[in-house]
């Protein structure tokens, strides 16, 4: 799976015209899982609010940690693009999630943006 994601960022990067906002909200799995792919390859931080609302609700742990990936990756450009809501979301999903796994790591990773 790694490898199709990479592929999938490969050929996203510096792609202009993609919808993200509609892939993020897709019920398709692998259309989000292109969002995430995109948001790696083409950092935007405009798009936030939106892929921390799919990070939370993602239904496959795989998708949920590229999600984080991404989200992590965006936050690293514009650190104060995180607000208080998506912080609590954030912390909320990180109480859900086994604390043992990549997941868990990446969510902490980010959270201590929130705590700046």
């Amino acid at each position: 799976m790694d490898q199709v994601f990479s592929q999938m960022v490969a050929r996203l990067t510096g792609v202009k015209l993609f919808n993200v906002s509609a892939r993020l909200q897709s019920s398709n799995r692998g259309e989000r899982l292109a969002a995430y792919a995109y948001l790696h390859a083409n950092p935007a931080t405009e798009h936030l609010d939106d892929l921390i609302d799919a990070l939370v609700t993602e239904d496959k742990p795989y998708g949920e940690y590229q999600a984080a990936l991404a989200a992590e990756r965006l936050v690293q450009t514009d650190p104060n693009a995180l607000n208080p809501r998506l912080c609590k979301r954030l912390d909320d999903r990180l109480r859900e999630v086994p604390g043992g796994s990549d997941r868990a790591s990446v969510l902490r990773r980010i959270l201590q943006y929130c705590r700046r």
